[in-house]
């Protein structure tokens, strides 16, 4: 029979004050040994006259520039890398603007994070911006930059500048006054199509329209063509070439040639869609918008970070995305971290609720850009906590979990294994037409720049559909793990040598769904299936139970990717046989990662399907499952992920 469900995983009040009382829970007692001098102060950049740009390797190259200059000329550091395939080699270069003061953030150049330096006394420097956190959708201002294409080497985008009110047209590096940069959105007329169909137009902030007439772009109060169609290049499936999936829009005007506004050298033209040519024409444009402070999107709450261990042996540091219905995860994952005995550190923020946790599912269409937002700052913040991190903590992966995510001892150790030989790494999707990895885990090694550039590509194509979240409600939108997996296709097609490298683990090492894969090789379960958030905690507990009782059971089996999978020598239980995952005796080592390919479907990915052909081939197998009862336990669980799942 399966053990019942602890009652108290739904008592929020007492959870709640597990939390804030972390004297009384075990697993929160050591806090990390040391604070950071640089925090992050939101998406976007500090568009300030005098800002100094550099091209840097990295950001923590970047910061120590920064620093090098004194508080009195530099405070704030932004820096931005969306560079993935790193076609011009090792000299790859990020940008870097260090400014005295930060009066907004802007998104003019997509991916640019900015970081502000902490002042360890307490006080709030007054140059640092005050944004609401909100996206606004009434007449929002914005820039317009050429942006670079979606792989290209990362420079800070030109902006299409109106000097004088507008009476000629211009695109430069920096806008002569800030005004001259601005442009008010106002939208015409939505299709049905998310895709197409989005008419607007653009204003100077004295009212002058943008203008097509004649096949000439000028500013003008009243004109013929004035009103112009957002393209958004869409990924539809894998066989496709998706050359126009970039982080930025077209811009088309409403005519009967369907010319395109695009940028030569420092003038602005309309190009006829077939006469496009890449190499000579800048047609790809990003919006620029005030961007919300982090603090606006994430809270740290007191004692928000902790070490699991002494933190000269954290193997890991793990960052959770945490809201007041999500306690009963929370406080789970948190017992998890520390039963299963791996030193780690834990980086848990704060956030509001998203969505109703007693209905299965939520609205991706609506909730998708503000949960990315939320998701990407998590992992900004990750970033930096890397890069300004001791030198004896440098290696350390950053692992962003999920909340329902059940892991098992030498789940660290077996995550880590990736990161020798890619730089991102994804527990991969189930059976997909054209998504290869799963968003629930992502594995970001902290050594080189490879995880950066693909963090900061990720932001940069999120920070292109914000013109929909503000003007078209209801247009293009894409959960990260879409992103994700467009990036990773792109990669995998157009690589050298030199590109960012993306990893899948082996689904019976790390899996997605509400069934696990063999006991005895899991160590990770992303326990994802449309269910309410009891359903969901109950699957994870009979999920977690096979597992324990599994490992009771055959004690001397040692995790996998850690060498010998046997700890010692000896006949076997018939279950622990047919849920080793391989036979250690006949078969090479379980493989635990594969870098730019994903493993192919098998049967022996479902625990019900493994037992049910283990039976004919293991002698003794039926019996124990009849009668010994602890190998009933885990049928009896098995049965009650199947009943809820399926």
């Amino acid at each position: 029979m399966a053990e019942a469900l602890p009652s108290n995983l739904f008592k929020s009040e007492y959870l709640t004050a597990c939390f804030q009382q972390p004297d009384s829970c075990p697993y929160r007692s050591l806090p990390q040994h040391w604070v950071p001098s640089w925090a992050v102060e939101g998406f976007g950049h500090c568009p300030v006259p005098g800002a100094k740009l550099l091209r840097t390797v990295s950001l923590r190259e970047c910061l120590r520039r920064c620093e090098a200059f004194g508080t009195s000329r530099c405070r704030f550091a932004s820096f931005a890398d969306a560079d993935v395939l790193r076609r011009s080699g090792k000299k790859s270069r990020g940008s870097c603007m260090l400014s005295p003061s930060c009066p907004e953030l802007r998104s003019t150049t997509s991916g640019a994070i900015t970081y502000r330096r902490r002042n360890l006394l307490g006080a709030h420097h007054k140059g640092s911006s005050e944004g609401s956190g909100k996206y606004a959708r009434a007449e929002p201002l914005a820039t317009l930059s050429v942006a670079k294409e979606f792989m290209a080497a990362q420079a800070w985008h030109r902006q299409m500048c109106a000097p004088g009110g507008g009476a000629s047209l211009a695109v430069q590096t920096v806008c002569e006054q800030n005004d001259e940069g601005m442009f008010r959105l106002f939208k015409v007329s939505q299709g049905d199509d998310a895709s197409g169909g989005m008419i607007f137009q653009i204003e100077t902030v004295l009212g002058g329209k943008l203008c097509g007439d004649d096949g000439m772009v000028r500013i003008s109060m009243s004109c013929e063509l004035d009103t112009w169609e957002i393209v958004n290049g869409r990924w539809y499936a894998p066989d496709s070439s998706h050359t126009d999936y970039e982080a930025c829009s077209w811009l088309r005007v409403r005519s009967e040639k369907h010319e395109y506004l695009v940028a030569r050298g420092n003038l602005l033209m309309l190009v006829a869609g077939e006469a496009l040519n890449r190499s000579v024409h800048s047609a790809c444009w990003a919006f620029g918008f005030q961007q919300p402070k982090h603090m606006a999107l994430l809270k740290q709450e007191v004692r928000s970070d902790f070490s699991l261990g002494l933190p000269h042996s954290l193997r890991a540091e793990v960052w959770l995305l945490a809201s007041q219905n999500y306690i009963a995860y929370l406080d789970w994952m948190l017992q998890m971290l520390a039963g299963v005995g791996e030193p780690v550190g834990v980086h848990v923020r704060w956030a509001p609720d998203l969505r109703d946790v007693t209905k299965t599912g939520w609205d991706i269409a609506r909730q998708a850009f503000v949960f990315n937002s939320r998701k990407l700052a998590l992992v900004g913040e990750a970033l930096l906590w890397a890069a300004t991190s001791p030198t004896s903590s440098a290696n350390r992966p950053v692992i962003v979990l999920d909340l329902d995510v059940v892991i098992f001892p030498g789940w660290a150790h077996a995550l880590r294994s990736c990161t020798r030989d890619a730089d991102v790494c994804f527990v991969q999707q189930p059976t997909h037409p054209f998504e290869l990895a799963n968003g629930g885990v992502v594995v970001l090694r902290t050594v080189g720049t490879g995880s950066q550039a693909f963090a900061h590509a990720t932001l940069a194509k999120h920070q292109s559909l914000e013109v929909f979240q503000r003007i078209f409600p209801g247009g293009p939108s894409e959960l990260d793990q879409y992103i994700f997996n467009a990036i990773m296709r792109r990669i995998r097609r157009q690589r050298c040598k030199y590109s960012v490298r993306w990893g899948l683990y082996n689904p019976m090492l790390a899996r997605v769904g509400p069934e696990p894969s063999s006991p005895l090789a899991l160590r990770l379960q992303h326990v994802a299936f449309s269910a309410s958030m009891e359903q969901k905690l109950t699957g994870m507990w009979s999920v977690s139970r096979i597992g324990v009782v599994t490992a009771g059971l055959c004690n001397t089996v040692g995790p996998p990717c850690a060498g010998n999978v046997l700890a010692a020598q000896g006949p076997l239980l018939p279950l622990c046989l047919a849920t080793l995952g391989v036979d250690p005796y006949f078969e090479p080592p379980l493989e635990c990662y594969r870098v730019h390919r994903p493993f192919e479907t098998s049967s022996a990915f479902n625990l019900h399907k493994t037992l049910g052909a283990a039976q004919t081939r293991i002698p003794g197998l039926y019996y124990d499952l009849s009668v010994r009862d602890h190998d009933y336990e885990i049928l009896g669980h098995l049965q009650l992920i199947l009943d809820r799942a399926y």
